[in-house]
């Protein structure tokens, strides 16, 4: 039977108040994780039941169990649980802290959002966290991917399109092509196509993350192309 893949304020509320130690915080929660990691492809697909407010209890209960800011990862044993809940943190993070107040970076908001200072030796060590956590658990690791930014990318790409650019993609990508008087002939591998041509308009202007999202679709004959943010 397929596990139903959304998580609630409330699960996460009462993992946190009956575990015994800041360990397993991730230990029963990374076993909900895993079992809903079963049933998807993305890690996005893993529905937040009350959209930002249950992202902000993960992140508010990850910032209480880090209690030592200055050796974070190493405090813990490194297990598939903790790598399962970091990894689900990071993708509702590119969902939901991402994009012009971060100035467009994932690793600020991310780290300092559980009160650690951003470092490039750090967030290399969770960017591998994060590849390993992929390839564990069967999740898609876009290997046909070449980008300057290979974590923040994978990252933003589970996590389907960021709730702040849902209103551009929709009125900018979706609706133009649904008007469109080709729609009959055009199939999808093939309109993302023609939006990936270099010359045409439709992801000049348009944010990061819904240009990545497409570029890396494997419609797309031109997967090199993303900025990688």
């Amino acid at each position: 039977m397929q596990v139903e893949a959304s998580i609630s304020k409330e699960i996460i509320q009462k993992v946190f108040q009956n575990t015994f130690d800041h360990a397993s915080f991730f230990d029963d929660l990374g076993d909900i994780v895993l079992g809903m990691f079963a049933g998807v492809r993305l890690i996005g697909e893993i529905e937040c039941q009350e959209g930002k407010e249950t992202y902000e209890e993960l992140r508010a209960c990850l910032d209480r169990v880090v209690v030592d800011k200055s050796r974070h990862l190493d405090t813990f044993p490194s297990t598939r649980q903790l790598r399962a809940v970091f990894s689900l943190y990071f993708v509702w993070a590119g969902i939901f802290a991402y994009g012009e107040e971060s100035g467009h970076d994932l690793w600020p908001p991310i780290l300092r959002g559980i009160g650690i200072e951003p470092h490039p030796n750090l967030t290399g060590r969770y960017g591998e966290l994060f590849m390993q956590c992929l390839q564990e658990n069967g999740l898609e690791q876009f290997r046909v991917l070449r980008t300057g930014h290979p974590y923040v990318t994978r990252i933003l790409l589970h996590g389907l399109i960021p709730d702040i650019h849902i209103e551009c993609f929709i009125n900018d990508i979706i609706k133009p092509e649904l008007w469109s008087l080709m729609r009959s002939y055009n199939n999808g591998n093939r309109i993302i196509d023609k939006w990936c041509h270099e010359k045409h308009y439709a992801l000049r202007y348009l944010p990061t993350p819904i240009k990545a999202k497409l570029e890396g679709h494997p419609g797309s004959s031109s997967p090199g192309r993303h900025s990688g943010s």
